[in-house]
């Protein structure tokens, strides 16, 4: 059969059997197959829905982890860029500081010349002192170039940093999400499925849990000269993560199962289309 990986946040156990609960309730409800129902001592919902706790736990697990995941982002981001400030405006002190210190020297230069121009006799060591004056020009020139490289390397980190931060609150947001959609799924209380399959028992489909992820389903209230024969199948998810069709009875055309799975496998919705399909296709046997 043609298959693809279902969903990982669902399992034939959870919402995929809500799902064909309630969609075969309303198809069946509407066929005329409705004339053969007989009411029937449905059994005890505890063993089909041994598997809800299961899905509860790991549920409260997924958000525990979402939210730290989340924290951890928002921690790091924020600081680093206080990090990244901090630098700077130590950067921009020591900029500050060599400006003012070569502008001291420049005026130091000036006031040397304009002596010499009226005519002063030049100090002893005046001429090395100018020297030495410019030589720490040079110094400091070459060091506020250096100063203006790593301000600017600082800037571009504080850009990334802030693209980097704002793709990490997208990403929390999509996350927050995926929460509020596992919350909504956590709405379908135990209470609700029973319900559901105790009323399918009435109509005459029955789930039964098998040995791993199996799922063996019975249906009755199809043949219309005894009402109570049992259709059956179960469906197993195999080692690709895809759903199977196993142990068939009455044997069903291989071509009419490949299709129905393979719409299965490529939908998180349509769990409820394959049950119907299946079950029209136990019809067509009759």
């Amino acid at each position: 059969s043609t298959k693809t990986s279902p969903s990982p946040s669902t399992t034939p156990e959870t919402s995929n059997v809500t799902n064909c609960l309630f969609g075969e309730m309303a198809q069946f409800n509407s066929s005329s197959d409705a004339r053969y129902i007989f009411t029937s001592n449905p059994p005890s919902p505890t063993s089909v829905l041994g598997f809800s706790s299961n899905l509860l736990s790991k549920l409260a697990a997924s958000r525990s982890a979402v939210d730290k995941f989340v924290d951890e982002q928002m921690k790091k981001a924020d600081e680093a860029r206080m990090s990244n400030n901090d630098s700077i405006r130590s950067d921009q002190k020591e900029v500050n500081m060599l400006v003012a210190k070569l502008n001291d020297v420049q005026s130091k230069r000036g006031a040397m010349s304009v002596n010499n121009e009226r005519g002063r006799p030049a100090e002893v060591g005046i001429a090395g002192r100018r020297l030495e004056l410019r030589e720490k020009q040079k110094r400091m020139e070459g060091k506020l170039a250096d100063l203006h490289v790593h301000n600017t390397e600082r800037q571009q980190e504080l850009k990334f940093l802030t693209e980097k931060e704002s793709v990490q609150r997208e990403r929390a947001e999509e996350v927050r999400e995926t929460k509020m959609r596992v919350e909504e799924m956590k709405k379908m209380t135990v209470e609700d499925l029973t319900r559901g399959i105790l009323y399918y028992h009435r109509i005459g489909l029955n789930f039964i849990k098998g040995a791993g992820d199996s799922l063996r389903f019975e249906f009755s209230q199809i043949d219309p000269i005894d009402p109570f024969r049992l259709f059956t199948f179960t469906l197993d998810v195999n080692d690709d993560n895809e759903y199977e069709v196993e142990e068939c009875n009455p044997t069903l055309p291989s071509d009419t199962i490949t299709s129905l799975l393979y719409a299965l496998n490529n939908s998180d919705d349509d769990f409820s289309i394959f049950i119907r399909g299946m079950r029209k296709a136990f019809q067509a046997t009759i």
